[in-house]
């Protein structure tokens, strides 16, 4: 009676044991995956934020176009983030994600008959802020 009984625990902790270790290791399998998809994701972020911000720069320098012109192609860069954001929301943390969109809501008022030159600055500090996010919240 005493084997039946040491037999059965034996088998009823080995089942559990074995049901513990088939979970961690699917979490383990599936957290890889998902760590590497936003990774990518992330990573596609900040080449749409340097795309957008690089368009905008040269706006700035550009004498050709006109204030309308200007504020058309910076109001587009910036929806394309958004865009982007709004595609991936799944991956990506809140918080980055407004940051991001809300660094480029603003650019049209840079182009003024002068350069704006306290909003540059300030576009400026939201992008390299939105990259130091971009980085943080990919490794967590």
């Amino acid at each position: 009676m005493e084997g039946a009984l040491i037999g059965l625990a034996g088998l009823l902790i080995g089942v559990l044991l074995n049901e513990y270790y088939r979970r961690n290791s699917r979490i383990e399998k599936y957290s890889a995956q998902v760590f590497e998809k936003r990774l990518n994701i992330y990573e596609g972020l900040m080449s749409e934020i340097q795309l957008a911000s690089s368009i905008i720069s040269e706006l700035i320098e550009n004498k050709d176009l006109s204030i309308d012109e200007k504020k058309a192609v910076a109001f587009h860069a910036g929806l394309k983030v958004a865009e982007y954001t709004d595609n991936h929301q799944f991956y990506l943390d809140e918080e980055v994600t407004v940051h991001c969109c809300l660094a480029f809501v603003g650019t049209s008022d840079i182009f003024e008959e002068s350069t704006n030159q306290e909003m540059l600055k300030d576009f400026r500090q939201a992008v390299k802020e939105g990259r130091s996010q971009d980085r943080s919240a990919t490794l967590s």
